[in-house]
């Protein structure tokens, strides 16, 4: 008999429905039902793995595989489609080849057996991970634009809601069948918020200023034992979702982790969504005002111990 290992592989989290791949175990298991030589013995579940973004050796999925190869624990590996062994063209091919070459099968419940014997067979596995690759990039590039046209409509499209909110479910359905998370006021977390705002706004504070008020004071960030900095005060401050804006796009991944992305690249919503407003227009422009007074080029004074030394609340 031989041993088949399915590989079962989504690129996000909401694809899957309670940790689970249905559709790909079930027609891979099918499959081999088919077959009076096959047995399956492992089954590799990745979720949430983006089969482009990330390479060979940040998917411990593929790294278990091979380790099983070694270990002489399947002869062959199954997948609903090969594109859920990877969708990268410099690198993916040479995967599916590493496979073949320690004699395992590669197969697919759609598109049947990989076989690399000649120079045509190594060109079609190429062009197969190419063409993957220019699809992933084409639904990125639909997918960010969906996003920023639901944005524009008032909808917050993140996964993590930003202080003084939380996420909680509609009756919206999504296309997967998932009911669509919304935003909506914290308001344990706004009452803080708008203290933030006054203070800068009527009282003039700074925001080193208002971090050390609101750490004196007892005032908890959402993460515990983390005080308050001038960092975060200007991030909130910064947010136009305060006064009902949402936005896509205020950060972009990069070589080093997520950075902010310039203004002018964001996405803003068109009008603002009178459900999520926790400060004014006009106590936002006044807070805003003062912050960009204060930061204007030409007014920073270097000091001695400048960028050297911080404030501990003891």
């Amino acid at each position: 008999m031989k041993r088949v290992g399915c590989l079962y592989r989504v690129s996000t989290k909401k694809q899957t429905y309670n940790n689970d791949i249905p559709v790909q175990k079930k027609a891979c298991r099918q499959f081999i039902q088919k077959r009076d030589d096959w047995i399956l013995t492992k089954e590799y579940l990745e979720l949430g793995v983006s089969g482009y973004k990330l390479g060979e050796k940040e998917r411990d999925i593929l790294k278990t595989i091979k380790r099983d190869v070694a270990n002489n624990k399947i002869d062959i590996l199954l997948v609903f489609m090969f594109d859920r062994i990877g969708r990268r063209e410099d690198e993916t091919p040479f995967v599916v080849k590493w496979f073949i070459e320690q004699g395992i099968e590669v197969w697919s419940v759609n598109e049947g057996q990989r076989q690399i014997k000649d120079n045509y067979d190594r060109l079609i596995n190429y062009i197969t991970y190419w063409q993957a690759q220019n699809e992933s990039e084409k639904i990125s590039i639909r997918a960010r634009e969906k996003r920023v046209q639901l944005t524009k409509q008032g909808i917050y499209m993140g996964n993590y809601a930003p202080y003084g909110y939380k996420l909680i479910e509609s009756d919206m359905i999504t296309k997967i069948g998932k009911r669509r998370k919304i935003l909506t006021i914290f308001e344990d977390e706004a009452k803080i918020i708008r203290t933030i705002f006054h203070l800068i706004a009527n009282e003039k504070y700074g925001t080193d200023k208002v971090a050390i008020y609101l750490n004196v004071n007892g005032y908890k960030r959402r993460k515990k034992e983390v005080l308050w900095d001038n960092n975060i005060i200007n991030e909130i401050v910064r947010n136009p979702i305060y006064k009902g804006y949402v936005t896509f796009g205020k950060r972009k991944k990069d070589t080093e982790g997520n950075i902010r992305s310039k203004k002018e690249k964001w996405t803003i919503s068109d009008v603002a969504n009178s459900d999520i407003i926790i400060v004014s227009e006009t106590i936002w422009k006044k807070a805003n005002d003062l912050i960009d007074s204060r930061t204007r080029k030409g007014n920073k004074i270097l000091r001695l111990l400048s960028g050297y030394t911080r404030c501990r609340i003891l």
